[in-house]
This record gives structure tokens, C-alpha cells and sequence, in this order.
């Protein structure tokens, strides 16, 4: 079972995913959220400028708070003093102002619901491509289209009446174009747990939109929840995980999560109390994030990583060290790359290091040598959720790869 270690660290809520005894993932949060918009949140939000030049709006979300809006073909007609309801889909990252889109987007553990101006292959419903059973994504398909369209009418004849009443505020219609997601998750529960979450969705997504005619200018319409709770939708749809923490203010936060979302098959919760010897004590939690945050790591061969992100990549560095082989020069070349390449994937994932990323294994003479590092990489990253892209090696032995960015990495969460 996978174990999830939640506790203070440094001021900060240290999130620490464990996997076979060894920590593999590691993110650090606010304690409190202080109000800052993240990622998911919606505000009701006011433009403050129009630069066509650009192709982008700067919008005040809150007194203290600027945003960037990219124009669309649905905002290309907004202007200075408009108010909209705007979400975050990306936060601010050093000196950059946080990124918003007018379409939202609300998330549930099974599905996600999404306006959408693109048109989709299977009408208004994805499914993940990690389900591969063709019947059960027919059928789901089906079900959800019936579900919408009976929606749909219900909508129409609740806006007639309410218009007949003259009150508007009954009644919150969907966007023309919208979308349902599918997720993973869904996959492995009874087929009414997906339509009762996605008839909240609806739900909510209605009262969303009666509030923002009805609130005042850089109110908050929708709160997302902490980056750290949406991981556990991500992590719990495959395997049962084990949350431990200490903290009495995030065990309340994880019971309310799991009793509201009925996950209590996949997430257990135990609290920590034992004063004489502390979690992080017990995990080593010091010694994790100090090694994490070494450019330095070392492979039990007796070979090292020498790990540099810098602004524009991630350089990775592969060094014989004091590995000694009993065999031929180049097999014991390919040993150590072949230990580096399992050992990079670990620490691309347990850094959330992201972008582009170079790595220069120790040179190889054979071909096919090259091209075993390379299929032995490409399986390594399989476990990564984050998507990484093995591109090729180059022929001055360099290999390129890409990780996607989602959020940023350890050594910048600690700095701040």
C-alpha cells in the first residue's frame, strides 16, 4: 500500500508520497491559504485593460490581485470596466501574474464538467484513455448523453417558467458548448456513483452561475480545494492509500474529504500522536529533503548524478564515481547507465523537476547499447503521472527529454 505523509515542515505542510519504503514524491504548501488565488479557484473579476496588441486582458480579481486573461473568440469583444467570472488555471510564478481563463471547469473524483468552445469527437463526453474497455466507454458515453439531454429539457421549461415569473434567478442554463470528462476512477465504481456525481456537478455549476449575477466585484464564487487533497483523486484510483499525519487541523480537513467524496475504500486515515518521537523523526523526513535538495545523488554502484536546474533546463550529469565492474569495459558501462536511468525517472518525479531536461549517460560504443538505455528510460518514467517524453539521444550521447510542468518544483517551493 502507498503512504501518504502529511506534516509540518519549516512552517509548511510537507506532502510526502511513499511507494515501497522510499519517498517518491515531495511538495510543500501553505498551512493556511491566506486568500492567494490558486489554481482552480473562481473569482468574479473586472477588466482592467484591453491590449490587442498582445491578444490578452489584464483583470483585477481581488484589490491585491492582477491576472492575465489570453483573448478568445467568446472574450474578444470585452472591455475596460467589464466584470466576468474568471478561473485560475495557472498560478503566479515568480514575477508572472496568474493566468485565467472565462471557461470553467468544475472537478469531481469521477468526472470533471468543462466549458468548452472546442467540438468534440463523441459529442460533449471524454473518456480517459487509460480505460480501455470499448463497451463500458460506449455505454457510459451513452448514459451521460441521456443524462445531458434530459438536463437539458429539464433547464429549458425551468427557464420558461422562471421567465414567465420574471425570475431570472431560478434558473442557470448550460453553455452552449460544454463537456463532461471522464476519469480514470470511474472505471472501477457501480455506474450510479458516476451519474449522482455528475447531477451535483450540474448542480453546482448552476448556483456558480446564479452568484455571479447576483455577488459583488473580486468575490470568490468557488474555493478549489488544496493542491494536496487533489492529489488524492489522481492516487486513489488505481490502489488503496494510507494517509498518516499529525497535524489536528489536516486530519479534520482528510476525514471531511473522504466521508463527503464516500472514499473510504481507497483513503485511510491514522493520526500521529506520539509526542516522544516525532513523524518527521520517524520517516526521516530532514535527511529526505535535504538529499532531495542535493545536486549530488548517489547510485549504489558507487557511481553519482550531478543534477543542475537552471532557468531555460534541467542538466543531468551521469559519473562513474567509484564503481568498479568485474567485467568488460562497456558492460560495466552500460550497468551503471542502465542503474542512472531508474534513478533520473525517481528523481525527476520526487523533485517535480520539469521542461526540458538533458541527460548525458556515460558514452557507449555500441548502438544497440544506446538503444537499451534509451527503452530502459522509457520504461522508468512509465510510473510517473506527470507525462514525460523520452524524445532521442543525441549524437553526442545527450538525451532529450521533456516533463510536463504542473506546479513548481521542490527547490523553489522551498526557497520561498
Amino acid at each position: 500500500m502507498r503512504r501518504i505523509i502529511l506534516t509540518e515542515y519549516k512552517g509548511k505542510l510537507l506532502y510526502s508520497l511513499w511507494e515501497e519504503d522510499k519517498p517518491a514524491e515531495l511538495a510543500l504548501y501553505p498551512l493556511k491559504d491566506g486568500g492567494i488565488p490558486r489554481l482552480g479557484d473562481i473569482y468574479l473579476g473586472r477588466v482592467q485593460d484591453v491590449v490587442q496588441g498582445i491578444r490578452a486582458a489584464f483583470v483585477r480579481l481581488t484589490p491585491e490581485c492582477t491576472a492575465y486573461l489570453p483573448l478568445t473568440a467568446d472574450t474578444a469583444n470585452i472591455k475596460a470596466g467589464d466584470e466576468l467570472a474568471l478561473q485560475v488555471i495557472k498560478e503566479a510564478h515568480k514575477t508572472k501574474d496568474p493566468v485565467v481563463s472565462n471557461r470553467l471547469s468544475l472537478t469531481g473524483r469521477l468526472a470533471v464538467l468543462t466549458e468548452d468552445e472546442r467540438e468534440k469527437k463523441n459529442g460533449r463526453i471524454s473518456v480517459s484513455s487509460k480505460i480501455r474497455d470499448a463497451a463500458w466507454r460506449e455505454e457510459t458515453s451513452r448514459r451521460l448523453e441521456e443524462l445531458l439531454a434530459a438536463d437539458r429539457s429539464a433547464d429549458q421549461s425551468a427557464d420558461r417558467s422562471a421567465r414567465s415569473r420574471k425570475d431570472s434567478d431560478d434558473a442557470a442554463s448550460l453553455p452552449d458548448r460544454f463537456g463532461l470528462i471522464v476519469r480514470t476512477g470511474a472505471y472501477s465504481v457501480p455506474a450510479e456513483e458516476l451519474i449522482n456525481e455528475v447531477k451535483e456537478l450540474l448542480r453546482q455549476y448552476r448556483r456558480l452561475r446564479r452568484e455571479a449575477g447576483m455577488r459583488t466585484c473580486y468575490s470568490c464564487l468557488h474555493r478549489s480545494e488544496p493542491e494536496w487533497l487533489i492529489r488524492l483523486y489522481h492516487l486513489a484510483a488505481s490502489e488503496p492509500v494510507e494517509l498518516v499525519t499529525d497535524l489536528p487541523d489536516i486530519r479534520d480537513r482528510c476525514q471531511e474529504f473522504i466521508g463527503s467524496r464516500h472514499m473510504e475504500a481507497l483513503l485511510s486515515l491514522r493520526f500521529y500522536d506520539d509526542a516522544s518521537y516525532p513523524l518527521s523523526r520517524l520517516y526521516s523526513l530532514d535527511g529526505v529533503m535535504e538529499a532531495a535538495l542535493n545536486k549530488k545523488v548517489w547510485l549504489k554502484s558507487g557511481g553519482y548524478l550531478v543534477i543542475e536546474p537552471t532557468e531555460a533546463m534541467v542538466v543531468i550529469d551521469v559519473n562513474t564515481g567509484k564503481f568498479t565492474g568485474r567485467r568488460d569495459k562497456e558492460e560495466n558501462i552500460v550497468q551503471l547507465n542502465r542503474e542512472a536511468a531508474w534513478e533520473i525517472a525517481r528523481q525527476l518525479r520526487l523533485r517535480n523537476l520539469s521542461g526540458m531536461i538533458l541527460i548525458d549517460f556515460i558514452d557507449m560504443k555500441k548502438a544497440d547499447h544506446e538503444e537499451e538505455i534509451l527503452q530502459c528510460l522509457k520504461e522508468a518514467v512509465r510510473a510517473d503521472s506527470t507525462g514525460v517524453t523520452v524524445v532521442d539521444m543525441t549524437k553526442l550521447g545527450i538525451v532529450e527529454c521533456t516533463r510536463k510542468k504542473t506546479s513548481r518544483p521542490l527547490y523553489e517551493q522551498v526557497r520561498e
